[in-house]
């Protein structure tokens, strides 16, 4: 698929994660991580599109939402590359996730953590190589 075809389509994908409609939601939830499961779509495809992360937290603010696991599995596979964990951090997810926890199981609570330490110590890595050139 060329590339223009390929952004168009993820592009859309990403918005459907947001749509009103949790039905809608989920198919494209489920689609994202059969992409991944698959390699249909590798990680590093998509670390640049910043609106996929922002989509994947704001899962977390509708009413009881579903599969919340397969949004933090998503998200801490992807949090372990460097570029991901930049952009998580830049757009809140320290503060997102802190906040979050309280409401989780304790399963979920040690992805979050996971995560959290993902974003942390490479953001930290990121800022330490930056300040030394």
């Amino acid at each position: 698929m060329p590339e223009d075809d390929f952004d168009k389509s993820f592009s859309t994908l990403i918005s459907k994660l947001g749509h009103p409609v949790e039905e809608i939601r989920l198919r494209a939830l489920e689609s994202l991580q059969a992409k991944l499961n698959l390699k249909l779509v590798s990680d590093i495809d998509i670390l640049q599109y910043k609106y996929l992360y922002i989509k994947l937290l704001e899962w977390f603010n509708f009413p009881s939402p579903p599969k919340r696991e397969v949004v933090l599995d998503i998200i801490l596979k992807l949090s372990k590359n460097e570029s991901a964990a930049y952009n998580l951090h830049s757009i809140g997810a320290v503060e997102f996730f802190n906040a979050l926890r309280i409401d989780l199981t304790p399963e979920l609570e040690r992805r979050v953590d996971e995560i959290l330490e993902n974003i942390l110590s490479k953001h930290f890595v990121t800022q330490s190589v930056s300040n030394i050139s």
